[in-house]
């Protein structure tokens, strides 16, 4: 997809035109968080035979087998890839495809949108690693499935309590909800002022280093964990010394 839209932006000389790639990418890698949290943390017999012994080959096969932990990383990655490849075709696609005219963005657009496509991602992280802390501290008793259905339900809940509470102030309101309300993802996009727009970043940066804290014990016993199933080696057989023969004498 990025190529495609490389050399569609290349022959069309618009910058813009990574954003249909960009922004599906965003969307499907979001959802696939909701899918992640709900994996089992222990790892059957099944997948643990397949998992390399040498610690380089294990520490990259971690990304690729079944586990919340691994998932967690290996979306990370794609995202962070996806949003700097990006930002640098946004602002640098000028001056590396043609030096002819060439269609982008403005500077304030450009900048709008690194601060509310970070902000936006961010939430996403934050919502799925709170969903594993809530679901591993209260209800760990229960199906991973639920942390799943909590990271639906945070944004949510989040969005909706506000506004639930300025509507029995009797001040719910259209400029009610374009004021900023750190936490809300939808929020991000109702905000006009740049520096509220970077609140959203700023509290969601400090939360996901919160739920990053809060979940490490668990992240590391998850990669300590990923160890591939020993060979069960049946011990020797133990061949006891005979009793000795005691011949009766008349």
């Amino acid at each position: 997809g990025a190529l495609v839209c490389g050399f569609w932006t290349w022959k069309q000389h618009d910058a813009r035109l990574m954003l249909p790639w960009a922004i599906t990418s965003f969307v499907l890698l979001s959802i696939s968080m909701i899918v992640i949290v709900s994996n089992q943390d222990q790892l059957s017999f099944r997948v643990r035979r397949k998992i390399p012994a040498p610690p380089v080959q294990r520490a990259c096969a971690f990304l690729f087998y079944n586990g919340a932990a691994g998932g967690m990383v290996w979306v990370a990655t794609l995202l962070g890839i996806t949003f700097l490849a990006t930002s640098v075709s946004l602002h640098w696609a000028p001056q590396w495809f043609s030096k002819t005219a060439f269609s982008t963005m403005s500077a304030s657009d450009l900048d709008g949108f690194d601060i509310m496509t970070g902000a936006t991602l961010l939430y996403g992280f934050d919502y799925a690693l709170t969903a594993l802390l809530i679901h591993r501290r209260f209800f760990n008793r229960r199906p991973p499935r639920l942390a799943g259905v909590f990271a639906v339900l945070l944004p949510g809940a989040w969005a909706l309590l506000p506004n639930i509470f300025f509507f029995f102030l009797n001040q719910l309101s259209w400029k009610s909800l374009e004021k900023v309300q750190l936490g809300n993802l939808f929020n991000i996009f109702s905000v006009k002022d740049e520096s509220q727009q970077l609140l959203h970043l700023y509290f969601a940066a400090g939360w996901l280093l919160l739920m990053l804290v809060l979940n490490g014990k668990w992240f590391m016993r998850q990669l300590a964990n990923f160890q591939p199933l020993q060979k069960y080696v049946e011990p020797p057989p133990v061949i006891s010394e005979a009793p000795p023969v005691i011949s009766s004498t008349p």
